[in-house]
């Protein structure tokens, strides 16, 4: 992808998924695990819109659209691969940064990506921020969906994928403001779409052969 990471850039809002939001995902893809006819179905997760940038020095993707989604997804995978001898982000992996709010984005590093947020019961009163907040009801809510359901995390590494539209340089935060607006940034003419695995993004290590 010749870029580091996504980033949720100062412009962007908050991050607002509740409970209901991520159990209905996951309800979703456990469905469409379930009923696919063939490898090559896939589960879209709508649009992604991205805009090439960079933070520290490095080339990333700067987020318009879909932070919710992302960090969801992000979420998710750090649960699954607790399990996992081989991590799919391993802890030092650079996948996802929250310019927007540097307490966010460490709490979703050194906590999140860690899995060390689980090693005890989650009580989203206990958060800081709103930001965290949110995010520790989604993780609480995660942990309890898995203790009374399976999902194959081929599932969403394979065969969930994202609709990617990139804008051009310059055009971000007209972007943001058009779709916040709800009217759609299919007006700007410059913008590329394509479709990307959930894989495509991920840091694996070398061998994830226990992949259940």
């Amino acid at each position: 992808q010749n870029v580091c990471f996504f980033n949720i850039p100062e412009y962007q809002r908050g991050y607002k998924w509740t409970a209901e939001n991520v159990k209905q995902l996951l309800n979703d893809l456990k469905n469409f695990g379930l009923h696919r006819q063939t490898a090559e179905e896939f589960y879209c997760l709508q649009n992604i819109t991205v805009a090439k940038g960079s933070l520290d020095g490095k080339p990333c993707m700067n987020v318009i659209d879909g932070q919710q989604r992302l960090t969801t997804l992000y979420i998710i995978i750090s649960y699954i691969q607790r399990s996992l001898t081989h991590k799919i982000l391993p802890a030092d992996a650079d996948i996802l940064r929250y310019s927007v709010r540097t307490s966010t984005d460490a709490f979703l590093r050194e906590k999140v990506q860690t899995g060390e947020l689980w090693n005890k019961e989650i009580n989203p009163d206990d958060a800081e921020s709103k930001d965290r907040y949110y995010i520790m009801e989604v993780a609480k809510a995660v942990d309890d969906w898995f203790k009374e359901n399976t999902l194959n995390i081929g599932v969403i590494l394979d065969n969930l994928k994202l609709i990617v539209n990139q804008v051009d340089n310059g055009e971000e935060e007209t972007v943001f403001a058009s779709l916040n607006g709800g009217r759609s940034d299919k007006s700007h003419s410059n913008h590329q779409g394509s479709t990307a695995k959930v894989s495509d993004y991920c840091v694996r290590e070398e061998n994830t052969s226990n992949r259940k």
